[in-house]
């Protein structure tokens, strides 16, 4: 897999962490690295337009580490350098943004990757239905 030459959304370790979930444990599809989910129209305010709507936008809108399509089942990458409960929330969003952007028959899968465990987090993530992966 080609990685893009910055990650400015990420910081240095997170960035590490990533690619070596890429490059070992990852599924095989279509990667999108720095996934922004589309805003509807009455989630802008109306009366923005031209640049400020595209800053309103570009301010706004929710944006995972990486977002995978593979086959019928989309998944949804969160990258922490410990496993923290801030990924549950972000991750429960982010499969309530893509059922509405991906068609209902796709399986929405939801990973934690992190460099370490937090061994009080981890269960209450898996109760979630979110993948904990340590890498």
């Amino acid at each position: 897999m080609s990685f893009p030459t910055s990650f400015p959304h990420m910081k240095p370790d997170e960035v590490e962490i990533l690619k070596r979930y890429l490059s070992s444990v990852a599924p095989p599809g279509t990667w999108t690295i720095d996934y922004r989910w589309p805003m509807t129209d009455r989630e802008v305010p109306q009366d923005l337009v031209g640049g400020a709507r595209d800053m309103f936008v570009a301010t706004h809108q929710k944006r995972s580490e990486a977002v995978c399509v593979s086959g019928s089942t989309v998944w949804i990458v969160e990258v922490k350098p410990r496993v923290n409960s801030s990924a549950l929330g972000q991750l429960l969003n982010y499969r309530d943004l893509a059922r509405r952007v991906f068609a209902s028959n796709y399986n929405i899968r939801m990973v934690c990757v992190a460099g370490a465990d937090d061994s009080l987090v981890s269960p209450s993530l898996r109760a979630q239905g979110i993948e904990v992966v340590i890498v």
